[in-house]
């Protein structure tokens, strides 16, 4: 399924089911001795380049256990991610049947244990509901 963005978006579309797989394999990649970013957002939007900066400042040890691409999505509103106003989010779905709890696109961020969308921009509830909506598999 297409992703409708805003006015200068960027297309990113990332399934639950493929964030798990990268999740799984950053944690393999970690037990084996860490991460190394180098060369991470040389040549990102001004946004990522932003959320990777903050994401050195980060204690050792919160940086040896979060992967970098985690932290990037879950980081804020990056310019990459559509309003909320543009994606039509609403705290309360009319459908109960179709909620970002069972959204493909949900996930609870790591840090601050908040949920956020892989589509759209701040954080959402549960209950909430965008025209992004996919079936979680």
């Amino acid at each position: 399924m297409g992703v409708r963005l805003s006015p200068g978006a960027q297309k990113i579309n990332i399934s639950m089911n493929d964030m798990r797989k990268y999740m799984k394999l950053l944690e393999d990649h970690h037990r084996e001795g860490g991460f190394s970013y180098d060369q991470a957002g040389k040549n990102a939007p001004a946004a990522v380049q932003q959320a990777i900066a903050e994401f050195h400042k980060l204690p050792e040890k919160v940086k040896k256990t979060t992967p970098l691409l985690y932290y990037i999505l879950g980081s804020g509103t990056p310019d990459y991610k559509m309003s909320q106003e543009d994606s039509e989010y609403t705290d309360q779905s009319s459908n109960p049947n179709m909620t970002c709890a069972n959204c493909e696109f949900a996930y609870q961020k790591v840090i601050n244990k908040k949920f956020i969308c892989s589509q759209i921009r701040d954080h959402i509830q549960l209950e909430g509901w965008c025209n992004q909506w996919v079936k979680g598999k």
